[in-house]
């Protein structure tokens, strides 16, 4: 734009809305290499490691990589683990209490509070 028009950076920037400081960015990012190699031992030596797992055990080795940086390439490894959802059970048929017909007709244990007996009453 600025050579096609003969605008500096700072018009044209202005024209399509953009801060300077974005046009001049430049991402720092660094090689994740080092932490693909640990991520990796770590999933073969532990293959039932979740994410959080792995991440403080790199903490405890001494690597001072933050939990979203760690994710990003965990993800990008695909180490994912499918968890196992909880079946459902099949629907019953629900059935009303009996209510007794006379005092001392039926009797129930409370078994984690203490162990004596009570009666049940209309």
């Amino acid at each position: 734009m600025t050579r096609e028009h003969a605008l500096n950076i700072r018009q044209a920037c202005k024209c399509v809305s953009l801060e300077r400081s974005s046009f001049y960015y430049q991402s720092k990012r660094k090689e994740d290499s080092e932490l693909i190699d640990c991520l990796s031992e770590l999933s073969e030596k532990h293959p039932s490691y979740g994410f959080k797992k792995m991440f403080h055990s790199l903490r405890n080795r001494g690597f001072g990589w933050n939990h979203k940086k760690v994710y990003r390439v965990y993800k990008k490894l695909g180490l994912n683990l499918l968890r196992k959802r909880r079946r459902r059970l099949a629907s019953r048929e629900r059935q009303n209490l009996e209510v007794p017909n006379r005092y001392n007709e039926v009797w129930s244990m409370d078994l984690t509070t203490s162990n004596h007996f009570v009666r049940f009453y209309e």
